[in-house]
This record gives C-alpha cells, sequence and structure tokens, in this order.
C-alpha cells in the first residue's frame, strides 16, 4: 500500500486507542492500582497516624558539656565564689525543707493510724457517735407518737375559683412570653457588640495560648533539669563549690573535685538523649549463704 495515498478512499479511516495514547504513558511511573469498596470498611482496625509534634530532643539547644561558673575556679574572685557559695546555700536549703516537709507528712500519718478507733464491724477510717443521741432520738419520737396528727382536709375549689386561677395563670404566661421577646430584641441589637466581645474574648486566648507555648519553649530549650517525667525527676546540675579554707594557692594543691561521668550522664538526661533514672544502689545480702561439703571428697587419694 502506497503510505502517500492513504485516507485517499471512500471508507472511513480512524485512528487506534493505542495512537491515540502515544506518548502519555511513562513506563518508570509506578501504577496505583485502583482500591474499590469491598463493604467491610467499617470491620477493618483504623490505623492512627502519629501526631506531628516536635520532641523535647528537637527543641533543646543546651551544651553537651556545659561550662563551670566562675567562682568554681581554683583561684575565683572574691564577689563570684561568694555568689556561687550563696547558690550551692539555696540548693541545700531547698533540700532540707522538702525532707523536713516530708517527715512532717509521715508524722501526720502515724497519727493518724493511731486515732483510729479498734470499733469492730466499722471500716478503717471512719468515726462512730456514741449511742446516748440514738437514745434521746427514740425518746423524743414516743412522745410526739402520743399525739394524734390531725390531717388538713382541703376543700373543693368552685367554678369561679378554677376560672380565675386559669385566668391569672394565662396573665402569667403572657407576662413571661413579653419579657422573654423583649430580651430577645436587646440581644438582636446588642449582636454587633457580643461579636466584638466574643472576638476580643478569642483573640486574647490565643495570645495566652502562644505566650504559654513561648514560655515552654524557651525553658525547654536550656533543658530538662529538674522537670518531672514519669515517675522520676530529670536531676539538676551539681554545684561544686568550695569553702575559703579549702581554696588552692597554688595548682600543686589543687584538689580535684566533681565526677566526670555524673556530669556527663546528667548532661544527658537534661538533653532527652538518656530517661531519666534513680541511682540504683547495691543491696546487702541478708541470707547468709550455707556451704555443703561433697561426699567424694572422703575419697580422696
Amino acid at each position: 500500500m502506497d503510505p502517500t495515498e492513504f485516507g485517499a478512499g471512500s471508507a472511513p479511516v480512524e485512528l487506534s486507542h493505542a495512537v491515540r495514547e502515544s506518548g502519555t504513558r511513562d513506563l518508570w511511573v509506578p501504577t496505583l492500582e485502583e482500591s474499590f469498596p469491598d463493604g467491610l470498611e467499617s470491620v477493618k482496625p483504623v490505623v492512627v497516624k502519629k501526631p506531628a509534634t516536635d520532641h523535647p530532643r528537637d527543641i533543646i539547644d543546651a551544651p553537651a558539656v556545659s561550662l563551670p561558673p566562675e567562682g568554681a575556679s581554683y583561684n575565683p574572685p572574691v564577689q563570684a565564689h561568694n555568689h556561687l557559695v550563696l547558690e550551692a546555700y539555696a540548693v541545700e536549703k531547698r533540700k532540707q525543707e522538702e525532707l523536713h516537709n516530708l517527715a512532717s507528712y509521715r508524722e501526720k500519718i502515724e497519727l493518724a493510724k493511731e486515732n483510729v478507733g479498734s470499733a469492730e464491724d466499722v471500716p478503717v477510717g471512719m468515726t462512730v457517735d456514741d449511742g446516748a443521741s440514738d437514745d434521746e432520738d427514740e425518746d423524743e419520737g414516743e412522745l410526739k407518737g402520743d399525739a394524734v396528727v390531725q390531717k388538713r382536709k382541703t376543700a373543693k375549689k368552685t367554678k369561679q375559683q378554677r376560672a380565675r386561677m386559669m385566668k391569672l395563670r394565662a396573665e402569667r404566661q403572657a407576662l413571661a412570653e413579653k419579657a422573654l421577646r423583649k430580651r430577645l430584641l436587646h440581644g438582636i441589637n446588642s449582636v454587633k457588640s457580643l461579636r466584638s466581645q466574643i472576638d476580643k474574648t478569642a483573640k486574647v486566648q490565643v495570645e495566652a495560648r502562644l505566650a504559654r507555648q513561648l514560655t515552654t519553649r524557651l525553658r525547654l530549650c536550656k533543658g530538662l533539669a529538674g522537670r518531672k517525667f514519669g515517675k522520676h525527676v530529670v536531676p539538676e546540675s551539681r554545684v561544686d563549690v568550695q569553702t575559703g579554707e579549702e581554696l588552692s594557692e597554688n595548682l600543686r594543691s589543687l584538689k580535684p573535685e566533681g565526677n566526670l561521668f555524673r556530669d556527663r550522664f546528667v548532661s544527658l538526661q537534661q538533653r532527652a538523649l538518656v530517661e531519666p533514672r534513680v541511682p540504683v544502689l547495691p543491696s546487702k545480702r541478708r541470707a547468709k549463704p550455707i556451704l555443703y561439703e561433697k561426699h567424694p571428697y572422703k575419697r580422696f587419694q
């Protein structure tokens, strides 16, 4: 067939589907399978998406190795050393107050346990009064029981009384509807002021929320020291300070202070790289180990 004579005949010639779709499909693009509903959407478990929240680790901007204060030097200035001593004193005073509050709370608990009565069939912590008041109530009831209480009979209302009551009820209902209509009209007139008041309240709430978020973010930038996560509290950096008598005059008589391993571990906890934990101290063995002599020692050669 001569390609120059294509379409010269009387028969209609149309392009095929492959020719029409040529150039529109990319072989390297993965094909997406169409999913058709099968009626089991309500039975299948719903996949919960993870909320897009910032991790504290991404917000914290505390240095890995914090520089010691100026007052912790081997030959510090007097003012810096005094400031560091006062800071250490404030920390120790706060710890002592916490211990004192805990001890007083435990004493109150012990006193409450001692004051609990030992009565039978009474739950712990419940106080039961004496039976004298019950006897007095019974005596009063017996005295009142002697007098016969006469019931007051209600007279039957007449037609005029019932009509008067219905009229009063209708008037009260009309007055209530009138007052309600008046309040509605007053509310319609004050829609603009109410809308502006609502907008102001919403704006104040948004500003307060943003201020709280900014304060929390700025606090997180310094680390998690002193904050409680779960059962434990993130420890704060320990203040190592020497008194005036312990200060050395030269580097030869300098005494090493602090613990580098402890400082690094506390820094990891403050930067949310390690979960806060409580140091586990080795416990002493309560039961004495029992030693047994085996029988083969008698057949020693």
